[in-house]
């Protein structure tokens, strides 16, 4: 059975609105820099939901499907495992040990023969 929000929720914590109307979140735990959509309701109750704002210029690409599901399928692969090193597209970025061996020519094997 899914989990509702008042099963997660802490114990209530008493704040109090400063002179400019201004509640100290710091006090309920909510980090420095979260941001937050506000619903007040006639019942005097306030509901903070977590938001992330996104560029409008970035909206078409979260609006595109073949987009999403690419990007999952990366996460995906990333998650699992299955990545390549792209060092070598970054300018002045520090070898390793996989950009060294695509540095080094191939050798071709030589023929084993009988002596």
């Amino acid at each position: 059975m899914p989990k509702t929000i008042s099963q997660h929720a802490q114990k209530p914590r008493y704040i109090s609105a400063d002179d400019r109307s201004r509640l100290a979140l710091g006090k309920a735990g909510v980090s420095a820099y979260e941001d937050f959509f506000v619903t007040v309701f006639d019942t005097g109750h306030i509901v903070l939901t977590p938001a992330t704002m996104i560029p409008k210029n970035e909206m078409p690409l979260w609006n595109d499907g073949e987009f999403i599901d690419s990007l999952t399928r990366g996460i995906n692969q990333a998650v699992s495992g299955r990545t390549k090193s792209l060092n070598h597209l970054i300018p002045n970025s520090k070898p390793t040990k996989a950009r060294k061996k695509m540095a080094e020519p191939k050798r071709k094997s030589r023929p084993k023969t009988k002596v």
